[in-house]
């Protein structure tokens, strides 16, 4: 009897557990279209964060490398007053300098925007490469000229 008693609580409990869960195909289905509203905006949320991230970025690069070609100029211009073994020496490095800002300048321009992965790989490359670029020009142009 007791046996009894159990089997029909837990019948009891599952047909009642069905009824609350079931749901028309009707509801199913406008859940799902809802659901995919929602991600169809967070994916167009997300793109157009990573797209104006791309924006930005370009901005402060072009930036700073406008600001490495006056500092190239400005010091270019002091060279020129010193003596000819000197200048020479510095034209060098400043030819150097200004191609591989050149370079940076180019590789930004040709940038492709190319999922979020891949900007993010790009993004750390190229920062780190216009910064060693800021870092060597700090280390040319704070020289002592003799």
């Amino acid at each position: 009897m007791k046996n009894l008693n159990i089997v029909i609580a837990v019948l009891v409990g599952a047909v009642g557990l069905m009824f609350t869960n079931c749901s028309s195909p009707a509801q199913k289905v406008e859940q799902a279209k809802v659901e995919v509203d929602e991600a169809n905006k967070n994916l167009e949320e997300v793109k157009e964060e990573y797209l104006e991230d791309i924006r930005q970025s370009r901005i402060d690069a072009a930036e700073k490398v406008d600001a490495n070609s006056r500092n190239l100029t400005e010091f270019k211009e002091k060279v020129n007053k010193e003596k000819k073994e000197t200048r020479a020496m510095y034209n060098k490095q400043i030819a150097e300098l200004e191609q591989k800002n050149k370079e940076i300048k180019e590789k930004l321009d040709n940038y492709q925007a190319d999922g979020k992965d891949k900007w993010q790989v790009f993004k750390k490359e190229f920062n780190h490469d216009l910064d060693e670029l800021g870092k060597a020009l700090d280390n040319l142009t704070t020289k002592n000229i003799k």
